[in-house]
């Protein structure tokens, strides 16, 4: 073989025929090169037919870069096996059905028709509110989109549709289904559906689709849905051998429908007609031993995974971790962002680090607006991966027209003015429709000289319009308008924040959101995000026309091409890339775990397919924060915030530092991993420097555990290694205290960066 293997990448590369395997592959264990290796030994030691190799990815990319990886190791083009996604497995025999006319052509919703879904669900919504099946704009159309394909995913049809984040949605699925089918429509959240439907009704074609796989190969295992599993059984179940391979450990999914179940315990029960055997694949390729222990300090602390460690492969690979806390200036107390800013700066301008090679990542988009708003402040060139700017988000863009709004309450109903009220009609919930409002703003046009008299005319007369309760919204929604107005006229003005504060109480913006999504995480998650704009707000200290000038005026590129960007984004949305740099700029409790019950979101009414029970919250925010560690190749920085935060209960409470802060065991780490690594290079005196590490931090257990097992063995030191065991031994486990504070060091940059602000 062209390259080196570990011992349990061979093992898995050579693992026998007629026996299924699990693979539980660690972050950045070299996984798709260990696969590739196991293709290359299937076709050409063992002369297996490519045709019989079925290799499934996750996703587009990973198929893409398991096809240039197969050629680079020298799997001749006709020796290659088909490599599909779920979704493209699916099209693809949805397609040959098709061309034999076993099926009707469809029309297919993605690229240039993805938009298509879109619209029909827009028609199913507004059919299903016109029939008062459900109320006005009581549906959000992306979480409908999100509940739906949610449905898919786990084989449930409408009529079995149950949901406990919103009643209304399941008439949506409804409706929207028998739309998309009278218009033949298909989009990606139908392929495996309807394949697996189709092989399950039609033994034939089962048999026909079936016939000649011999392996199959499941990459992601730990993510796959039940409408993926339940096809990797209908293909491969009587014949095949089957590899999974995955991580428990970053199963952050479930949200989408993950169920991780199915690497940790139901895969030897499923596929139970032949031997079974488990790999692991312990050694991390992607960075050095203290990011590797740092991590797995971390998330050995979940109960509900399989136990494995998380070593490096090369001793000597420099990497770092640093805590990265808030300073107090003039008494007040400051979040961490400003101290990032000047750690990124530096590591752009003096160290060399492309932007493009640092990420910033949070548990939930709200989080990173106090972050946003300290690079533009700094000139910081930045995109927000995902989500919008935290100033153009929707709920503040709502909040926003609200304040434009009431500047015009008072004055003649313009185009504008229209528009405005038909953005906000309904957030909150005034249950009024929006052809209703239209109707009587261009009405009031003709007959009202200003927005106020047309609303008090229709809260005070008689009229068919408005019945009283839409009537009893339309009073208070007034006297917010006229209460901002109010702020707005003083001699002097108040400032924007103070004027937002007032319309967010006046019309109960903040409640909106939980009556909207339910008290949980999604509704919390659009509070944080209005509290820190106002908090933003505040910190300009502008007057409510020079702010929306401001707000007007931002560009967060300022003008830089992707290259010279750096990166902020969720967690979730990096899982598989990797980074020079990772900053998580808020590592706090209530953000960082965010404990809200985990809850499915959607359940079968008839119980005819079970609904897992979800991992508890914390380990599913444990495995967040380790997914965080592990992106990074060099560094990790991870912001302690000693400010004040807002609660569930939007209360100010002092911010605390996240408990997994203590769970990495950074000073005990760094201690031992840097005189570990002087060791390995040959240095004067590193054995007892690592000995004297040892007698200081022998109740960091897991880090001892790492050092006696793995990393001593292999510098081939067991004279040292019983010394040192028999040292930590004889100190009980202990947590160590925080490390004191990291400052920012000073910086000055070039291109692009030359207007950043120290």
């Amino acid at each position: 073989m062209s390259i080196n293997l570990t011992p349990e990448q061979q093992a898995v590369i050579h693992h026998p025929t007629g026996q299924h395997a699990t693979v539980l592959a660690v972050a950045g264990s070299g996984k798709t090169t260990t696969l590739v290796y196991r293709i290359r030994h299937l076709v050409v030691d063992q002369k297996a037919d490519p045709r019989s190799i079925l290799v499934l990815m996750f996703n587009r990319l990973a198929r893409l870069q398991f096809k240039e990886r197969m050629a680079e190791v020298g799997i001749p083009s006709a020796l290659r096996p088909r490599v599909e996604t779920f979704h493209s497995y699916g099209y693809a025999y949805i397609e040959s059905l098709v061309k034999r006319g076993l099926l009707t052509r469809p029309d297919y919703w993605f690229n240039e028709k993805e938009e298509e879904a879109r619209r029909t669900l827009h028609m199913a919504i507004n059919a299903l509110e016109k029939s008062r099946d459900i109320p006005p704009e009581s549906v959000d159309i992306e979480e409908a989109l999100e509940t739906i394909s949610l449905w898919k995913g786990s084989l449930i049809p409408p009529s079995r549709a149950g949901c406990r984040s919103n009643a209304h949605l399941a008439a949506v699925y409804a409706m929207y289904e028998e739309l998309r089918s009278e218009k033949h429509g298909l989009t990606f959240d139908d392929f495996v559906p309807l394949t697996v439907d189709i092989l399950e009704n039609r033994p034939a074609l089962l048999n026909a689709a079936k016939a000649g796989i011999q392996h199959v190969i499941v990459d992601e295992y730990q993510d796959v849905n039940y409408g993926q599993q339940r096809l990797i059984e209908l293909l491969a179940f009587d014949q095949a051998d089957v590899m999974v391979v995955g991580d428990d450990d970053q199963t952050i999914y479930e949200w989408r429908g993950a169920r991780p179940e199915f690497i940790t315990r139901d895969f030897q029960k499923i596929f139970n007609n032949k031997p079974h055997q488990q790999y692991i694949l312990p050694h991390s390729f992607r960075f050095g031993p203290l990011l590797a222990q740092c991590a797995s300090n971390t998330i050995r602390n979940n109960s509900g995974r399989v136990a494995k460690p998380l070593v490096s492969f090369d001793i000597t690979r420099p990497s770092n971790l640093t805590l990265v806390e808030s300073q107090s200036a003039n008494e007040k107390t400051l979040d961490a962002s400003t101290q990032i800013a000047s750690e990124i700066i530096s590591l752009v301008k003096e160290k060399g680090i492309p932007p493009s090679q640092i990420v910033v990542l949070c548990r939930m988009y709200a989080q990173l607006s106090s972050t946003e708003a300290e690079f533009i402040q700094r000139g910081i060139p930045f995109v927000v991966d995902g989500e919008k700017p935290f100033y153009a988000r929707r709920e503040v863009c709502v909040l926003l027209d609200y304040l434009r709004l009431a500047a015009l309450y008072r004055k003649p109903i313009s185009a504008e003015t229209i528009t405005l009220m038909l953005n906000v009609l309904n957030t909150p919930s005034r249950l009024i429709s929006r052809d209703v409002m239209r109707v009587a703003l261009l009405e009031a046009q003709n007959s009202h000289p200003t927005l106020a008299a047309a609303m008090e005319f229709w809260v005070t007369r008689n009229n068919d319009r408005f019945y009283t309760r839409q009537q009893d919204h339309l009073w208070a929604w007034m006297a917010a308008l006229q209460t901002a107005l109010s702020a707005m006229q003083q001699n002097p003005p108040q400032i924007a924040a103070d004027v937002l504060s007032t319309l967010v109480a006046g019309i109960g913006y903040l409640d909106h959101f939980d009556h909207y999504y339910g008290k949980g995480e999604t509704a919390f998650e659009h509070k944080q995000s209005v509290l820190h704009f106002i908090d933003h707000a505040r910190q300009t200290g502008l007057t409510c026309p020079d702010f929306l000038s401001y707000i007007t005026s931002l560009d967060t590129t300022r003008g830089a091409g992707p290259a010279n960007l750096i990166r902020l984004t969720t967690i979730y949305r990096v899982k598989g890339l990797e980074f020079d740099v990772v900053f998580i700029p808020d590592c706090s409790e209530g953000y960082l775990p965010c404990l809200f019950p985990n809850e499915g979101r959607i359940f079968d009414t008839a119980r005819q397919i079970d609904t897992p029970e979800p991992s508890d919250a914390i380990e599913n925010e444990r495995r967040l924060f380790y997914v965080a560690l592990t992106r990074a190749r060099q560094a990790v920085y991870i912001g302690i915030s000693r400010r004040m935060l807002y609660t569930r209960e939007q209360k100010l409470e002092e911010s605390r530092p996240s408990r997994f802060i203590d769970e990495v065991l950074v000073r005990p780490t760094v201690d031992v991993m840097n005189r570990l690594q002087q060791l390995a290079s040959g240095e004067t005196g590193a054995a007892e420097s690592l000995t004297h590490a040892v007698k200081k931090h022998g109740g960091a257990k897991p880090v001892m555990n790492a050092l006696l097992d793995y990393y001593l063995p292999a510098l081939n030191q067991p004279i040292l290694a019983k010394k040192l065991a028999s040292l930590a031994a004889a100190i009980p486990e202990q947590l160590p205290a925080l490390p004191p504070q990291t400052k920012p060091r000073p910086s000055s940059l070039h291109s692009s960066w030359d207007r950043v602000k120290k």
